[in-house]
């Protein structure tokens, strides 16, 4: 066991268990023991709050908060408005109507006027109240009250010694009376008037942010520089260099070619912070890769990768993730390079070149760990641009060439969103089936689950109304004409045939939306073509699906109506992002 203070392994004598203290024997502080036990964190998920929390990660910090909100609230209400009505009305009212100033009565009033700001506090607390933990590298901020109304209180993590819960003598209704107290060279206590669940989650939380960054500190108090992995050295020469130079490199590296380059394995697991560098054809609308690129990198940034896209943008969706934190770029700007526009250019021997348009020129250096690219032309590319930098390629379609496969020596895995595309990777492009996961496109559980579901009797077809599609939507426009039920097409149109089958009166179109849920929830079953998000969707909200097997060309080859699989958890975007970034993981040790 280590000192919290001063790092110090502590001595096997000076640490008793039974009493639960240990001292120091280079700084003599004294602590208990119980409170620097590493926690386990298996056993906790800080992703999951119970009702009434919550949790939000943005750029470097990440807020916990839970409402103070309670059901004492029904008493509290009437109650304050005839005690302070009645008291305060009875005592101040009465001099108001009559237009006279009574000393004694103003003075026996006071009291009542103190109680009532107490009283209305605690209940407007109970209606709209909060905690806010908001936590960084150096320390934090803690807030109770109401909107921006209430008590703050900073702190940092070199102050503070140990992160416990205190039973309070004074116990709020609704409440177990328990606070969760911060200590060190001052004391901050938070929770107060909060439920048992949502206390011990903010508790949890704030303790093992609080735990996982002492267990990385500095060896030695005070020494700001730390130790820093997997080191890229590189040499960047203003001039020329003389023949000596030459030759003493010449040396360098025949002398110890048995021994370069030197590799450090990272120590990685599921927390360990990641860059990654993602792109893709499109991230702007609804569609299926989009969706994929937004849910998995919202899952993704809680996990500690640090997600740059690159990407078609510009559009409702990409607007969405930047207002969640995650870095966006056009396909114009990757990272460490610069299309030229004829404007810009380079002074060289023979005077200033203007950059050629649609050129891409190297600017600087980039520190990815990984990429993870969709899309053909797309990982073509990335190939060109950062040949060096290891690989992982989703692919989303078995029909389209968009979507073939790209082979090279840097993509190290590919995923498959269904069994289907493997098959094709591995009996028609060849690719080793060793290398291929099939893992599926993830899904918000937040957004589609059987909560508030009901059948309104309609089919849902969700996506972009274009040709690959239509036979598969005239084919269950006729079904649900049979049985009786509307047809709701949601999705971009990209068709000359959507004008003529809205002439069926039975058939509606919607467009792209970001609340595809409401639909979802309220049909009677769902139709798509392949193994989509529609199907999953909706078997995520208890629906059944219609799956169309199609070429293509949009023929369709098979149909089948699937009910709700029982292993629905592997949809989840949660589960989805933690088997992602354990590919990473795997890729960059083997890299």
């Amino acid at each position: 066991m280590k000192c919290p203070k001063c790092n110090t392994e502590v001595q096997n004598q000076n640490i008793n268990i039974q009493t639960d203290v240990a001292q120091c024997q280079n700084c003599n502080n004294i602590f208990k023991i119980s409170h620097y036990i590493e926690p386990e964190y298996g056993d906790f998920d800080i992703d999951n709050p119970p009702k009434g929390a919550w949790i939000k990660t943005e750029m470097h910090k990440i807020i916990l908060g839970a409402s103070t909100r309670s059901p004492i609230a029904f008493f509290l209400v009437p109650f304050m408005l005839v005690w302070s009505g009645g008291s305060l009305g009875g005592i101040y009212g009465t001099q108001f109507i009559k237009g006279e100033f009574d000393l004694i009565m103003s003075l026996f009033g006071i009291p009542f006027i103190i109680g009532s700001l107490i009283f209305w506090s605690l209940t407007l607390m109970a209606i709209w109240g909060k905690v806010e933990i908001v936590l960084d590298k150096n320390g934090g901020k803690t807030f109770t009250g109401i909107g921006k109304i209430g008590i703050s209180k900073n702190f940092n993590w070199d102050d503070i010694s140990s992160i416990s819960e205190k039973q309070a003598s004074l116990r709020y209704p609704g409440s177990s009376g328990s606070s969760i107290s911060l200590e060190g060279k001052q004391r901050i206590s938070i929770g107060r008037g909060l439920g048992d669940s949502k206390r011990y989650y903010l508790f949890k939380a704030i303790r093992t942010v609080f735990l996982k960054r002492k267990a990385n500190r500095n060896y030695i108090e005070e020494v700001k520089i730390g130790v820093v992995y997997d080191i890229r050295i590189t040499h960047l020469s203003i001039g020329q260099t003389n023949e000596q130079w030459e030759k003493n490199r010449e040396e360098f590296a025949q002398t110890y070619s048995d021994k370069l380059p030197v590799r450090i394995v990272r120590d990685l697991d599921i927390t360990s912070p990641i860059k990654v560098l993602v792109s893709g054809l499109f991230f702007k609308n609804y569609t299926g890769s989009e969706m994929y690129i937004y849910e998995l990198t919202k899952e993704l940034k809680k996990l500690n990768c640090d997600i740059t896209v690159v990407s078609d943008i510009n559009g409702p969706l990409s607007k969405q993730a930047k207002s969640m934190g995650i870095k966006i770029l056009p396909l114009t700007e990757y990272p460490g390079y610069k299309m030229g526009d004829g404007m810009w250019g380079m002074n060289t021997p023979k005077g200033f070149q203007p950059s050629q348009k649609g050129m891409m020129y190297k600017v600087g250096n980039v520190d990815f760990d990984i990429i993870h690219t969709q899309h053909k032309p797309i990982t073509e590319r990335v190939l060109q641009l950062y040949p060096n930098i290891p690989k992982i390629a989703t692919i989303h379609s078995e029909v389209i060439s968009l979507e073939d496969p790209v082979v090279d020596n840097s993509i190290l895995e590919y995923v498959a969103i269904r069994p289907e595309i493997k098959d094709k990777m591995v009996n028609t492009d060849g690719i080793d089936e060793s290398l291929i996961s099939v893992i599926y496109n993830p899904i918000d559980g937040n957004r589609f689950n059987t909560q508030n579901t009901k059948d309104d009797g309609y089919i849902l077809f969700v996506g972009t109304i274009d040709y690959l599609r239509e036979n598969s939507i005239r084919d269950i426009a006729d079904y649900a004409k049979e049985q009786n039920k509307e047809l709701w097409l949601v999705g971009e149109n990209s068709s000359n045939y959507l004008t003529e089958l809205l002439q069926q009166s039975h058939i509606k179109h919607f467009p792209s939306t970001n609340r595809v849920e409401q639909y979802v929830k309220n049909c009677s079953e769902t139709a798509g073509i392949l193994l989509g998000r529609t199907t999953i969707e909706g078997w995520m909200c208890g629906k059944a699906g219609w799956i169309y097997d199609v070429d293509d060309k949009g023929n369709i080859k098979s149909k089948e109506r699937f009910d709700i699989p029982s292993d629905i958890d592997k949809f989840n975007s949660k589960e989805v992002a933690k088997t992602i970034k354990e590919l990473y993981i795997k890729i960059l040790k083997q890299w």
